[in-house]
């Protein structure tokens, strides 16, 4: 570090000194005026040892982010609710085991502040964690600094596609056509939800919202090699799943596991991230930044939990198609191979109807919409009905009339 930037002695001047630094092309010393920044910030605490002090950076860190994205400073407000809740070292583990999308950890990348993740200040101190946060730790680095295959969220894949895109001869059996596989580092399960699988066994396979829970072969168990080896990957773990065996896959994403249980066979609770496109059911606003949403916001994703499950998804859309029910904008027209499959889907049963014992039905119970129809569907409660903003619409825009 910089002499100059070593003697500042409080984080005010850092920033004012990173301001000027890159209005005069001088990102090396920016970069270093922001982490003394951070060091200076994380100091002001009573760490006790290295790992909170620099699990605190990892915070300061990350408000950096937020600081860069909104233009002003803006406080990490769960992860600080946790540390007083539980610790530094709780808190932080916590907001890794939390379900979260890679759009921070890129933003720390592009501001070259990687190395404050959360999750490599986890693997850097791994004995102050617990195995579940040091596996989705190392699972989730390993994902963010690999090339991925190019496999969208959303589309459907058959076993021949993959091979293909893998650049690989069909070995025309064996374990690729068996439930799980491993290609080099990366790993591949192919699995069937609601449906029984060619061979005839049921490991009730289901979506719970964005996760995927799933059960490994018939005499799977926690501790065998091809579980361990699954569950601890080098690479990627690519998921694809149908309900028809007679049908192509549908590849749900990347997956990372954030819960395993040591049954026969194995059960393993799979989170569940995009590629390079963001996973289409998840709405926009959720993306960004998972520090912006409220203590409150659990009803949101109990609202929302009917909406983020990419199989209703996916018998949603073959019903009604991939235009907005409401307007008709159609993505792919208007955006070409970026729109494509894009659009949002819209429960249609409001909360107070959905009991302990209700049974999601797609196509009855679901509808594809915009994300400009979706948020005014939501923008008063309980929510409009479908009808009810298309008349809306209708008296303000004639050539919406059906």
């Amino acid at each position: 570090m910089d002499d100059i930037v070593k003697r500042i002695d409080t984080p005010e001047k850092c920033e004012i000194l990173a301001t000027n630094c890159l209005e005069r092309g001088r990102k090396d010393l920016a970069l270093e005026a922001r982490q003394r920044a951070i060091q200076l910030r994380a100091e002001a605490h009573d760490a006790e040892t290295d790992a909170e002090r620099e699990a605190l950076e990892a915070i300061y860190a990350y408000e950096e982010v937020l600081r860069t994205k909104n233009g002003k400073k803006t406080r990490a407000q769960r992860t600080w609710q946790m540390i007083e809740r539980h610790g530094i070292i709780g808190g932080v583990e916590r907001a890794v085991n939390r379900p979260m999308e890679t759009q921070g950890y890129k933003s720390l990348v592009e501001m070259g502040l990687e190395n404050y993740a959360f999750e490599a200040v986890i693997l850097r101190y791994s004995s102050f964690f617990s195995q579940e946060a040091v596996q989705i730790s190392k699972a989730r680095i390993s994902q963010r600094e690999r090339v991925t295959y190019p496999f969208r969220a959303g589309n459907q894949y058959t076993r021949k596609d993959v091979f293909r895109i893998l650049g690989m001869a069909d070995p025309g059996g064996g374990s690729w056509y068996t439930g799980y596989t491993s290609h080099g580092e990366d790993h591949f399960i192919f699995c069937g939800v609601g449906a029984t699988g060619r061979t005839g066994h049921d490991y009730q396979n289901r979506f719970v919202g964005d996760e995927l829970v799933w059960f490994g072969k018939s005499q799977s168990r926690l501790q065998q090699p091809s579980i361990q080896n699954l569950l601890n990957s080098a690479g990627h773990v690519y998921i694809f799943f149908r309900e028809d065996n007679r049908e192509a896959f549908t590849f749900a994403g990347l997956a990372y596991p954030i819960k395993c249980q040591d049954s026969i066979p194995v059960e393993v609770t799979w989170a569940i991230d995009g590629t390079e496109y963001n996973r289409p059911e998840i709405p926009p606003e959720e993306i960004p930044d998972p520090e912006s949403v409220s203590e409150g916001a659990k009803k949101t994703v109990t609202v929302n939990v009917y909406e983020r499950d990419p199989n209703a998804r996916r018998q949603c859309l073959k019903h009604w198609g991939i235009k907005c029910v409401i307007c008709s904008f159609d993505f792919e027209l208007v955006y070409g191979e970026l729109g494509r499959g894009f659009i949002h889907v819209h429960h249609l049963r409001p909360l107070g109807e959905v009991g302990e014992e209700y049974e999601l039905n797609p196509v009855q119970d679901l509808r594809p919409v915009c994300p400009n129809c979706h948020a005014m569907l939501h923008r008063k409660k309980p929510a409009l009905s479908i009808d009810e903003l298309k008349g809306k619409l209708a008296s303000k825009a004639p050539e919406f009339k059906r």
